[in-house]
Parts: structure tokens; C-alpha cells; sequence
């Protein structure tokens, strides 16, 4: 199963109800962010991530895409919708879209 999205379907998600993270250092999300994404540590995921509904996909980012495939794989194992996108924020403001800043 590919837990990965493409960023350009963030221009099709961004609106739906889902858990949108960004697990990116905290001086990088307030520099720029894409918008409906919070902020949070890949620590303060693993202790809310019990308050998160199994019934939500959770949508995670970093900067290259990297680091949160590991964590979606995890999360999957519990139960969860988690996917992570492809490439991160890097390949998201490549596509150069700025009205989803």
C-alpha cells in the first residue's frame, strides 16, 4: 500500500476534514507554512495522537519527505489513516502556488 500523497493532491485535501501536520522545526512553520497545517514535534504527535479519531486521515509533512515516512508507517500500524507527503514542504513550494501559504 503506498502511504505517500503526491503534493499537488494537497491542492485537492487542503479543505477536507483531516489532521494536517507538520512535524518541521518550529522557526521553519512560522518562516512559511502551507496552510491548515499546525505545527507540532514529532514527540507531541506520539502523546496526541491518542485524541486523534482512527476515522480521520492524518496528513503528515517535514521538509523533504523523509522523516515522516517512518512515522506514517508507524502510525498505520495502530489503526490510523496516515500518509505523508512526497518530497515534504520542499516539493509543495516548488510547485510554486502561493495562495496555500
Amino acid at each position: 500500500m503506498n502511504n505517500s500523497i503526491n503534493p499537488k493532491l494537497l491542492y485537492q485535501i487542503i479543505d477536507q476534514d483531516a489532521y494536517f501536520i507538520d512535524i518541521r522545526d518550529v522557526h521553519q512553520f512560522n518562516n512559511l507554512h502551507v496552510k491548515n497545517f499546525i505545527n507540532m514535534t514529532k514527540e507531541e504527535l506520539a502523546v496526541s495522537l491518542q485524541s486523534f479519531s482512527k476515522n480521520k486521515p492524518i496528513y503528515l509533512m517535514c521538509y523533504q519527505g523523509i522523516g515522516t515516512k517512518d512515522i506514517v508507517n508507524q502510525i498505520r500500524s495502530l489503526g490510523y489513516m496516515a500518509y505523508y507527503v512526497e518530497g515534504g514542504f520542499q516539493a509543495f513550494l516548488n510547485l510554486n502556488n502561493n495562495q496555500y501559504f
